[in-house]
């Protein structure tokens, strides 16, 4: 429980505000806090994916498995 309120900690003090004056699509606060998350699902074990940074996704192995994504 302490290292997910922990990983909770440091995902809320990324400073993930839209900005279209940066390097990445939606600002580099953004791009962060996205790393980040999927970082953390591949700690716990899912197969990830960022979809050149518009969006991420974690899947369980059983899924990853049957290729449904």
């Amino acid at each position: 429980m302490e290292e997910l309120l922990k990983s909770l900690q440091e995902l809320l003090a990324i400073e993930s505000v839209a900005r279209r004056d940066q390097k990445k699509l939606f600002g580099n606060g953004v791009a962060q806090a996205l790393d980040y998350t999927l970082s953390l699902c591949q700690r716990m074990g899912f197969h990830t994916k960022n979809a050149d940074g518009l969006y991420g996704r974690g899947i369980s192995g059983a899924v990853w498995q049957r290729r449904v994504w």
